[in-house]
């Protein structure tokens, strides 16, 4: 056989594909050491963006950026942009890695004590996760939500349109404007010039400009507000806000119909009482009780965590000011009997409206909600009327500080910029994705995509039964040789009309045809061990397979099905498969020299015996998703039928894509119940198969085979993804960059900046409690204090763990 006929698209190179193996096998240890709930420094995440940055799908000097076109160019520079800015933003409002700090602390409240532990958090969060999860599935499926949601995007379409038509009437010149373009001025005609005398510019007079002008600002920003609201008025008038109301209401009537809804509200509502009488407990107890102390020491971490990394990324704006409202707020409203009945009130109204079905759209429902409204208000704006307006000003000023921040600024814009050269364009009321840049992802980046995941590692597959134990490691698929080479459809239609007694019939047919799977597989290690009949085998060793040339081919014909066809929707005709090229070499075995003998006689048996298996699961998996199409469209007969019958109101009825969604997952839910049963009812012992992603889920421990690289590297990154200190892992160190240089501004600088905005805010509620923070200089007092905040500060990051001792001590 020429050495043509034996090629494939790319040979292995087994130095490569170790090293690709390894890299691929660290990400399944990333995942597992995120499951474990690690995370990575601010160091790993900067090596890892540099070494992403360096790619040659991102670095502008590498040879397949030099196949994009002008408008791909650009959006690599812009997405290069976004993530250096986004690294910016973690190292500098991160700094100390605050927010895994915070995580962790957070996940450490409760565990500490015998009241919570470890493993019922786990699981408590598992739920909420789930429930949420089906919470958003049935409102993103529900028909009300995405007429809804198909209305605010029109709204907001013909919004933008106004303000685009409005921009365009006050840039647009007039056509007297245009006339005049090509007349002269008049002539001789001269204007008075500025009087610049200094002694007439007099300090007062500018005083009075200055306020002149404040005063028509305020004016004009007044009078905006006002047209603005009128022009939300007009777009939103009561009738339409009534009507979206009703819609929402009729939208989680719908949804409370569903016993999944019921089950996940149920257990939101069991977490949020569970979370909150923890909460009480760890207030009330907290200076009382002593065994308590490493839990509070978690919580106070946890909050001061939490109040850096906000304070930072709010433009360093101290959160002082606004804790000093809560806790006022706080000691006042404890002993105010009408405001916990208000409070208690609103929980049994919330929880009356989530769990009993249809109580939204009830009368009462309306009635106690006024009730509620009316009596909170009266609290807000008259006996708690100051809190409520320092709450707002504390409040808009930290929106307004996250707004100004320079370093959140400069990554939004990266982000609008690489989204507007995306598919913005000139268009701001909808998305269209460039064509260039569409070109550039199929021509350039798929292949690329293709290239570096070339070699796919498959986990250790055991099997086992009472006649033989079986084990395959180190299956590395490529890519390039398992994509075919070749494929063709041909599809033929024909549409028959007749009269008198010529019938009509209508029939169409498909051929697919599927050339040039390939696969070159070294260093296969493999276990066999055939325990009863004759011949009695056992047998490890290393083998490689060679799949060349045309490799695995096949042809499959579909076509309408007929009336008296047991299919519904498509009969399989006919399915060819041909398998040329076969080999299969030992590198290490037992019975090598035997199998060497026999070698030509097993090939010529066991390829035409498996391409009758393969013909017979082909045409089987076909005739299965017939039958599968089939039972779902009667399911989806069978829930219209249903739905039509319980109400007149098509805006009630589900979509018919919703419908199709139940419908299937009832089918599949109905085959899998019906595989158990079946399998329980069978005496007869079945095989066990396992696929084992590491050697500590292996089902087969004591079979160690030469060369299991895949299972060795996924225990060894799972190993160490365990390991580390706390919440990190050495396993997240991806990437060979190196890491950012100093930054210019300090961290210490602008902790310093905010302990200074808190003392001045601190002195100044002695005053005006609620008043907003202002920048003043720090008294030496107040330097002394910054000083020892700093101190813990930069006690944050490191001792935690001692931290935590000492407060158990």
């Amino acid at each position: 056989m020429s050495a043509s006929k034996q090629a494939v698209s790319r040979p292995t190179n087994t130095t490569i594909r170790d090293q690709d193996i390894e890299r691929k096998t660290q990400f399944y240890g990333i995942v597992e050491a995120l499951r474990m709930g690690k995370l990575p420094t601010n160091n790993q995440i900067d090596i890892s963006i540099n070494s992403l940055l360096e790619s040659s799908m991102l670095n502008p000097a590498s040879k397949y950026n030099s196949k994009l076109s002008k408008d791909g160019h650009i959006a690599v520079e812009d997405l290069r942009q976004v993530l250096i800015n986004l690294k910016e933003t973690i190292l500098t409002k991160n700094e100390d890695n605050l927010l895994q700090e915070f995580i962790w602390h957070s996940k450490q409240i409760g565990s500490s004590t015998g009241d919570t532990g470890a493993g019922s958090n786990t699981a408590e969060n598992n739920s909420a996760v789930t429930s949420l999860k089906t919470l958003g599935i049935l409102i993103v499926t529900n028909g009300q939500f995405r007429k809804l949601l198909s209305d605010a995007v029109i709204l907001l379409r013909d919004i933008a349109g106004d303000v685009a038509s409005n921009a365009a009437s006050k840039v647009k010149p007039s056509e007297e404007q245009l006339k005049s373009i090509d007349s002269p001025a008049e002539k001789n005609s001269w204007t008075d010039a500025p009087d610049l005398d200094k002694n007439k510019l007099s300090t007062d007079s500018l005083r009075q400009s200055v306020e002149s002008r404040k005063a028509q600002a305020q004016d004009i920003k007044a009078k905006r507000m006002e047209q603005a609201k009128g022009y939300l008025s007009q777009k939103f008038p009561e009738d339409r806000r009534r009507q979206a109301i009703e819609r929402l209401k009729m939208m989680i009537t719908e949804i409370q119909g569903h016993q999944d809804y019921q089950d996940a509200i149920n257990s939101l509502l069991s977490l949020v009482e569970s979370y909150s009488s923890q909460l009480q407990k760890t207030s009330t107890d907290w200076k009382s009780k002593t065994e308590d102390a490493a839990e509070n020491d978690h919580a106070r971490m946890s909050q001061q965590c939490l109040q850096k990394l906000i304070e930072r990324s709010a433009n360093n704006t101290s959160l002082n000011g606004l804790f000093s409202v809560f806790s006022n707020f706080r000691q006042q409203a404890h002993a105010d009997p009408e405001l916990k009945n208000w409070l208690k009130n609103i929980d049994s109204f919330i929880r009356k409206t989530l769990k009993e079905e249809g109580y939204v759209m009830t009368e009462s429902a309306k009635e106690s909600f006024n009730k509620l409204y009316d009596q909170g208000n009266y609290l807000l704006s008259n006996r708690y009327s100051s809190y409520a307006d320092d709450l707002s000003n504390e409040v808009g000023n930290l929106s307004e500080q996250f707004k100004k921040d320079p370093m959140n600024r400069k990554l939004s814009d990266s982000v609008t910029t690489l989204a507007k050269d995306i598919g913005g364009g000139s268009h701001s009321d909808r998305f269209e994705l460039n064509q260039n840049l569409l070109t550039d992802f199929t021509q350039v980046f798929l292949p690329e995509i293709f290239e570096n995941t070339r070699y796919v590692p498959l986990p250790r597959i055991e099997y086992s039964d009472p006649t033989i134990d079986a084990v395959v490691e180190n299956l590395v698929i490529e890519s390039s040789n398992l994509t075919p080479n070749l494929i063709e459809i041909r599809n033929n239609s024909v549409m028959r009309w007749g009269r008198n007694d010529i019938s009509s019939r209508r029939h169409g047919s498909f051929d697919v045809m599927i050339s040039g799977v390939q696969a070159d597989l070294k260093d296969v290690s493999y276990y066999i061990h055939k325990k009863s009949g004759f011949p009695s085998i056992e047998d490890i060793g290393i083998a490689n397979f060679f799949l060349g040339h045309q490799g695995f081919s096949s042809r499959i014909k579909l076509s309408t099905a007929k009336p008296n066809s047991r299919n519904r929707f498509f009969d399989v005709d006919k399915v060819d498969v041909s398998i040329k090229h076969l080999d299969v070499r030992l590198k290490q075995s037992k019975h090598k020299v035997l199998f060497a003998i026999f070698r030509p006689l097993l090939i010529s048996l066991v390829k035409p015996a498996l391409r009758v298996v393969l013909q017979k699961q082909i045409r089987k998996t076909f005739d299965d998703l017939d039958e599968l199409a089939w039972n779902i469209q009667q399911r989806k007969k069978v829930i219209a039928r249903y739905v039509d019958s319980q109400s007149d109101t098509s805006e009630q009825k589900p979509s018919t894509m919703q419908m199709y969604i139940d419908a299937a997952k009832n089918e599949l839910a109905y085959r899998k119940e019906n595989k158990e049963k079946t399998k329980k009812k069978s005496n007869k012992p079945t095989g066990k198969l396992n696929v084992a992603t590491s050697i500590d889920n292996s089902m087969l421990k004591n079979i160690v085979l030469p060369k299991g690289t895949t299972s060795v590297l996924a225990t060894k990154y799972k190993r160490m993804a365990s390991d580390g200190e706390r919440w990190k892992s050495r396993v997240f160190s991806i990437g060979s960059a190196e890491k950012t240089g100093q930054r210019s501004s300090n961290v210490n600088n602008r902790d310093t900046a905010i302990n200074n905005n808190a003392m001045v805010n601190e002195t100044q509620n002695q005053t005006a409690p609620y008043s907003q923070t202002q920048n003043q200089a720090p008294t030496q007092t107040q330097t002394q204090n910054q000083a020892q905040s700093q101190d813990k500060s930069s006690a944050l990051g490191a001792g935690t763990a001692a931290g935590a001792a000492a407060g158990a001590g």
